[in-house]
């Protein structure tokens, strides 16, 4: 009997050791599965979370500019010194405005749709699509004097470095009238940081002077096309020591 039961075990243990195998291997391919599995909806979250982001920095800059732009609406053919100062602070936020369009087209994790929604916005912020910015996005060079959209493009079609805008110590100069315009000057302190390691690593720390206009524009009303009272930004440049 002893002998038989042996022999029983002789023989079916491949099997069960096959089957075992098997079963394990069957295992380990689910859990491989799942584990694919997982990391694709982590990638896919991760992926929306960011877009999310992108398109509420976006919205919010959008929401900023139409705050800025509230209440300036108006027809009359002069300017008062109390609307002169007011066109002054709004031209304040408008630089503001710009830096942090800069910072959203540079961000490698903003999707490119919201990315050209930015650089659509930076654009009317300016006196002309060719308005000019002298900048500096390497360590010991020069700053550059570039176009603000060519700027915007070369930030978007970077994919791994970070980089930080900061404006600070903003100082608006005296409006005067030319003709149809008033000019104001604007000073600053801009700072551009690479944030790819631990440490920021301050890249150009200069600075900077622009001219603003006021100016009227046609602007669409519904069905109506008014002229009205605009801030619009000119070319910004280094101020040399």
């Amino acid at each position: 009997m002893v002998k038989r039961i042996h022999t029983y075990i002789a023989l079916c243990l491949p099997a069960l050791v096959s089957l075992v195998v098997m079963s394990c291997s069957s295992g380990m391919a689910s859990k491989e599965r799942y584990l694919k599995d997982s990391l694709m909806k982590d990638s896919f979250v991760k992926d929306s979370i960011l877009k999310v982001k992108a398109a509420e920095e976006v919205k919010l800059a959008e929401s900023k500019a139409q705050t800025t732009n509230s209440g300036f609406e108006f027809e009359g053919d002069t300017l008062s010194a109390e609307r002169l100062k007011a066109f002054g602070a709004r031209a304040s936020q408008k630089i503001k405005d710009v830096y942090d369009y800069f910072r959203i087209v540079s961000d490698p994790t903003v999707d490119r749709s919201f990315k050209v929604q930015a650089l659509q916005m930076l654009i009317t912020l300016f006196e002309s699509p060719e308005s000019t910015i002298e900048v500096t996005l390497n360590e010991g060079e020069k700053p550059l004097k570039i176009t603000i959209s060519e700027l915007a493009y070369k930030l978007s079609s970077q994919t791994t470095v970070n980089l930080k805008f900061e404006v600070e110590n903003i100082r608006t100069g005296t409006e005067i009238e030319t003709g149809k315009v008033y000019k104001g000057q604007l000073n600053f302190v801009q700072t551009i940081y690479r944030t790819n390691g631990l440490k920021p690593t301050i890249i150009q720390r200069n600075k900077m002077t622009t001219t603003y206009f006021i100016k009227r524009v046609k602007k669409q009303f519904g069905s109506t096309e008014k002229e009205v009272w605009e801030v619009l930004l000119g070319d910004v440049k280094v101020v040399s020591d």
